[in-house]
């Protein structure tokens, strides 16, 4: 029987519905009570788990992975929740979602690991081009704080300037990285960011943290929400990608771990990547990977401006590969909106169907930093101590909790040393590895 007093929003559905017997990343469970041939245990999702077999003392839970939820072939009379989960999945029309996961083979950096690297984009040298794509992001951000939707159907000559700068990303990351045949089946999630920029008090010293809230962008995996909240389901971008459009050097920087969910809590950080803003510059990483800009001072260079140039606003443009697959509840930018912002760009920059057609990306090169106990005094006082940042909150991780408790979850790491370099990655010694804490404070 289905949970009392819960709607079907507020209840996980099972995954059955959505991916068939195709096995897509989510947590594990199996139920030793209705597995007759204990050699041949079947899984089951995590909605099925907490109702089709919640009262089953066999019930036990396996992990995140990838897998596939046999509960209507495992339960006689078949799974509880199977006709709410279809309708739940017609309704926010992923009932034919191919999943990433199906990808035989994900881009890699030059060192055969993550891509996490940095480029130039020429055609952005043009200040008026620049000045325009801020404006319209502006803008943009008054009427809706959406991603939108582009693939190959989209038609780029009545596009904003916005459009066609995510469909070049798209494009030059997919000959980048020598994507063919059906890893081309897929296209772009585009949304921008504007955020106001404070400045720290003299040598670093923390502030109202309330004051920062605005300019945050905690801790998070990008992933398609929808499958997320409403199925448990795991579905992340091929790649991910920030484009910096202004010049804001006391922002905060974008940090990336190598961290993938579902990774053990327990396993140490041992190096982060930072990339810190600067107009033009684009950051393309491995879309599993944990990342954001939190607004810790800790994470901002020490060294005070002069004068109020460079320090605000902080405006990115971020765009998610995803092949296979196009997040749930994601369109295209509405009409109505681009009519609001297309009108913002010079005439001379809308005739052409896409300015940025015959211009390609540079790679940029990116600094290796160790810190440890022999190179901890060579940087200041900053990095004594470990920051502690936040994750983004509810929808950063999709394992539902007792509705009584409520789960905490921050990462802990020594602060980026204050170098010269705006890309680089740091490499904590032995003893210095950040960690990620996971706490539960039970509510009154």
């Amino acid at each position: 029987m289905e949970k009392e007093n819960v709607s079907d929003s507020e209840q996980l559905c099972c995954t059955f519905a959505v991916t068939g017997e195709s096995e897509s990343f989510q947590s594990i469970f199996i139920c030793r009570t209705c597995s007759l041939d204990a050699k041949d245990l079947l899984c089951v999702c995590q909605a099925c788990a907490e109702t089709c077999h919640e009262d089953h003392e066999g019930l036990e839970y396996v992990g995140i992975g990838p897998s596939y939820c046999d509960c209507e072939a495992l339960l006689e009379g078949g799974c509880k929740i199977i006709g709410r989960s279809a309708k739940t999945a017609h309704r926010l029309g992923i009932f034919k979602t191919v999943f990433e996961n199906s990808i035989t083979k994900r881009p890699t950096g030059e060192d055969g690991k993550y891509v996490q690297q940095t480029f130039s984009i020429p055609a952005l040298d043009d200040d008026d081009l620049c000045s325009a794509l801020c404006l319209q992001s502006e803008e943009l951000v008054k009427h809706s704080k959406e991603t939108f939707w582009l693939d190959a159907s989209t038609d780029l000559e009545h596009c904003c300037l916005l459009e066609k700068l995510a469909w070049h990303i798209y494009r030059n990351q997919i000959n980048e990285y020598k994507l063919q045949g059906d890893d081309l089946a897929g296209g772009a999630e585009w949304w921008v960011q504007v955020k106001s920029v404070s400045l720290p008090e003299i040598n670093g010293a923390q502030t109202d943290p309330d004051a920062q809230g605005n300019e945050a962008i905690d801790i998070h995996f990008d992933k398609d929400e929808a499958l997320a909240e409403a199925f448990g389901l795991g579905a992340f971008p091929l790649l991910s990608t920030v484009t910096y459009l202004t010049d804001s050097p006391y922002s905060p920087p974008t940090i990336i771990f190598p961290r993938e969910y579902g990774e053990s809590d327990d396993a140490p950080i041992s190096e982060v990547f930072v990339s810190r803003p600067r107009k033009r510059k684009h950051l393309v990483f491995d879309g599993r990977l944990l990342h954001g800009a939190p607004s810790h001072f800790g994470l901002r260079p020490q060294r005070r401006p002069s004068s109020k140039c460079g320090i605000g606003p902080r405006i990115t443009f971020l765009v998610n590969l995803w092949a296979k697959h196009c997040p749930a509840g994601v369109s295209p930018l509405p009409e109505t909106i681009r009519c609001r912002i297309v009108d913002l760009a010079p005439s001379d920059l809308r005739v052409f169907p896409n300015m940025f057609e015959n211009s390609g990306f540079h790679r940029m090169g990116t600094d290796i930093v160790h810190l440890d106990e022999s190179t901890e005094s060579k940087y200041n006082e900053s990095s004594s101590s470990m920051i502690e940042l936040p994750f983004l909150g509810k929808g950063t991780t999709w394992e539902s909790s007792d509705s009584n408790d409520e789960l905490s979850t921050n990462v802990f790491v020594y602060p980026p040393p204050d170098v010269e370099s705006d890309t680089y990655i740091v490499r904590f010694g032995s003893g210095m590895e950040g960690f990620i804490d996971v706490s539960s404070e039970t509510q009154d």
